[in-house]
């Protein structure tokens, strides 16, 4: 196992961990939104930065692991010409032997470059995620705990007075905390998107790197990828888009509605949502 192979690994680990922060953080903050209005803008805003970094980081063993193979293949190249004596082989073909497998070690490490290139970026991707899940388990545990207190002052005919007043002390803290939290889903955003940049023009240095060698084969992988990942891009892109319009504004409202739900129904039941519906 590669040292490349081992660090992403330990890092896939911790990543796994952020899956699980990340479901715990949407429920305590789910929970805090029945009760405190602004905890729901909050849990719109982790939905908005927050994914599943597990997926992420196994991604980042693949590539590494891809990369460790190339790696060895190229060594290999390099034993086979090592291992011809020059006294068994002197004439002018050996020199053009060596110089198409050079070529290819040379395109083969490349490839590698690339490869760790690209689990670099998904272990800095997926760290990122994982460090945004535990912010969010944080916020979503200090919401939580007030909305459990206003719960349990509400109970009692003495303490609703101290509920209305916790409750309003919990909103401002609600509404802080998505305000903050909005600088994080940009960063994340912004993460996001300029890594996507530096791939795609490491892309597209290698496979002017490879053309430049000579490998004009590798002109059907990429129309192949390309049509293969097309429809997944697509969807990804698209479901981005309704997925914003559908959390803020409108969104919401027209989707209680499609549901035959009176928005204002669930405004009775769930106060926390009547600054959404």
């Amino acid at each position: 196992m590669s040292v490349e192979t081992s660090v992403a690994q330990g890092a896939a680990y911790a990543m796994k961990v952020g899956d699980g922060l990340v479901t715990i953080g949407l429920i305590e903050t789910a929970y805090a939104a029945c009760v405190i209005p602004g905890a729901w803008d909050v849990m719109l805003k982790m939905l908005q930065g927050s994914g599943m970094p597990g997926g992420v980081g196994d991604a980042a063993v693949a590539w590494t692991k891809g990369g460790h193979s190339l790696g060895e293949a190229r060594e290999g190249l390099e034993d086979v010409i090592r291992g011809i004596p020059e006294d068994a082989w002197s004439s002018a073909d050996r020199e053009a032997f060596e110089n198409k497998m050079k070529s290819f070690g040379d395109q083969l490490e490349g490839a590698r470059i690339f490869t760790d290139a690209v689990a670099l970026a998904l272990i800095i991707v997926g760290t990122a995620l994982t460090l945004f899940a535990g912010v969010m388990v944080i916020l979503g545990t200090e919401l939580a705990i007030q909305a459990t207190m206003i719960l349990t002052e509400a109970s009692t005919v003495v303490g609703a007075v101290a509920a209305a007043a916790q409750e309003a002390e919990a909103n401002a803290l609600a509404v802080e905390t998505g305000e903050a939290l909005e600088g994080y889903v940009a960063s994340m955003k912004a993460l996001s998107k300029y890594t996507a940049i530096a791939l795609g023009s490491s892309e597209f240095i290698h496979e002017d790197m490879q053309l430049l060698m000579g490998n004009f084969n590798m002109l059907g992988d990429v129309a192949g990828g390309t049509l293969k990942a097309a429809p997944e891009m697509i969807w990804s892109h698209y479901r981005g888009k309704f997925f914003d319009s559908g959390l803020e504004g409108e969104g919401m409202p027209r989707a209680a509605a499609a549901l035959g739900i009176d928005p204002g129904d669930l405004k009775k039941v769930f106060p926390g949502l009547k600054n959404v519906l």
